[in-house]
């Protein structure tokens, strides 16, 4: 009397490639068929003849080694395996795809403040990329560095990846072509600040300009004065009551501008010079009548 083993065929264990697509996890092959609970399946993967040490997670190719062993060596010495793959299968993990039509690249503004500036991307963009800018000036010309100047610029909007294993898992689709407008536009220097005072000087014979009666210049503009009688400029020398007026020029016109710019005059007094007369005496003089002027 002979009881033959049993034969568990494996001939529905169907091989071939598997397809899948990147998405931060380990790709874990599964078999098209329930196996009886006494049997066993592992999985061995390899990269270019490389075992690895778990399932994949990056996008790549992947070939993988299955095999079927029984649970216990009861099973073992009762059943046989017929049909057992034998090729390895072929794991595809392709490249997830970033769309970035819906993308917009709006214009973006600041302000002057001396030193380089950056475009700043205003739309959302997944962790993994990061925004490349390259500057054009007015004439389309490329900058080689982000623009320091007030003016208008275009940016061409790129992106890389912050790993570079994410250039090996993602592949960028559909990249917008617009070029936003970056415009830095000029500091305002704000005059309403300054403040001006009378000033009065003493008659010394000499031209005085010497006015100090203004306060709380920015030092970015230089100041010049001119002095008026009435409505004529003149070199005030003589005593009297002139008034100043006041020219604010910009140090650096092309970052700068100036706003509020007061009109006010302030006076400019040189006034009279005194004589003392404490050291003059009189004394008595005698004189005899000649029918003449007589000069003291």
């Amino acid at each position: 009397f002979v009881i033959t083993k049993k034969t568990i065929d494996l001939m529905d264990i169907s091989l071939g490639e598997y397809i899948g697509t990147y998405d931060g996890n380990p790709h874990e092959l599964e078999l098209p068929i329930t196996l009886p609970d006494y049997l066993k399946v592992s999985f061995e993967y390899m990269q270019d003849g490389n075992k690895l040490p778990s399932a994949p997670v990056n996008a790549g190719v992947y070939e993988v080694k299955v095999k079927v062993e029984f649970i216990d060596d009861k099973y073992k010495g009762n059943c046989q395996l017929s049909n057992e793959p034998k090729d390895n299968v072929i794991l595809f993990i392709e490249k997830q795809e970033v769309d970035l039509s819906e993308f917009v690249f709006d214009d973006y503004s600041t302000v002057y403040n001396g030193s380089a500036q950056s475009y700043e991307l205003q739309c959302a963009y997944p962790v993994f990329l990061k925004p490349v800018y390259t500057y054009f000036d007015a004439y389309g010309v490329q900058l080689p560095s982000e623009p320091k100047n007030a003016g208008k610029y275009r940016v061409d909007v790129s992106f890389g990846y912050v790993f570079l294993t994410d250039a090996t898992n993602y592949s960028l689709m559909y990249k917008p072509t617009n070029k936003p407008e970056f415009v830095i536009d000029k500091q305002p220097v704000d005059l309403s600040v300054v403040r001006f005072e009378d000033v009065e000087r003493t008659y010394n014979g000499n031209v005085q300009k010497d006015y100090d009666g203004i306060s709380n210049v920015p030092d970015t503009v230089t100041v010049d004065f001119a002095f008026y009688s009435g409505e004529q400029e003149i070199q005030p020398r003589y005593a009297g009551t002139y008034s100043v007026s006041f020219n604010f020029t910009l140090k650096d016109p092309a970052n700068y501008e100036i706003v509020n710019k007061p009109e006010t005059r302030a006076n400019f007094v040189i006034g009279k010079k005194d004589v003392d007369m404490s050291a003059v005496f009189a004394s008595d003089v005698t004189a005899k009548y000649t029918g003449k002027v007589i000069a003291f």
